[in-house]
C-alpha cells in the first residue's frame, strides 16, 4: 500500500475492495475479481479440545483483526510464518484464504491437512493499477470475464 501511494510500484495484485479508501493516487480497478475465496478458521484435525488453543492470525488483514478481537490469538507477519508453525506443531489453529489452504494443501505443505471449522468471510479479491494504465485494465478485465475457467480456478 505504501509503495503504491509513493508510486514506487504500478500496481497490487489481490486487494480487496476496501483498499480502495486507503490510496492516495488514482487508480483503476479490474471489472471482475481475480480470485474468489472464503476466508475461514482452520483446526488441526483430531485435537480433542481445539478451542482452548490460540488462533494464529497474520497482523495487517482487516477480517483476520476484525475476527480475533477478544479472542486468545498470536500474530504473524506473513502467511508463511504461519503454515511454518502449524507444520512444526505449535499452533492448532489459525485464519486463512481456502485457496491459500489448498494450495498448500494440494502441494503438502501444509501437513496434517487442516479441517475447516467457520466460513468467516467471502473474499472478492480485484487487480489494481496506476491509472495510467486504464487502457491495459480494460484488456485484463475483459480478459478474465471470457475465462470461466479462472475463476473456478481460485475457488
Amino acid at each position: 500500500l505504501l509503495q503504491f501511494n509513493n508510486e514506487e510500484v504500478d500496481g497490487e495484485v489481490l486487494r480487496i475492495r476496501g483498499i480502495e479508501k486507503a490510496y492516495k493516487v488514482s487508480f483503476v480497478k479490474s471489472s471482475t475479481p481475480v480470485v474468489l475465496s472464503g476466508g475461514s478458521l482452520w483446526e488441526r484435525p483430531n485435537i480433542s479440545d481445539v478451542s482452548k488453543s490460540p488462533i494464529a492470525y497474520q497482523l495487517g488483514i482487516v477480517w483476520h483483526e476484525q475476527y480475533i478481537s477478544e479472542k486468545s490469538a498470536l500474530q504473524f507477519y506473513g502467511n508463511s510464518d504461519i503454515a511454518k508453525v502449524y507444520n512444526s506443531g505449535k499452533i492448532n489453529r489459525f485464519l486463512g484464504t481456502n485457496f491459500w489452504v489448498a494450495q498448500l494443501v494440494k502441494s503438502q505443505k501444509l501437513t496434517p491437512s487442516p479441517v475447516l471449522k467457520e466460513e468467516i468471510v467471502e473474499l472478492r479479491m480485484y487487480h489494481y493499477l496506476n491509472e495510467t494504465y486504464a487502457p491495459f485494465m480494460t484488456l485484463f478485465s475483459n480478459y478474465i470475464k471470457s475465462e470461466q475457467s479462472f475463476l473456478e480456478f481460485s475457488e
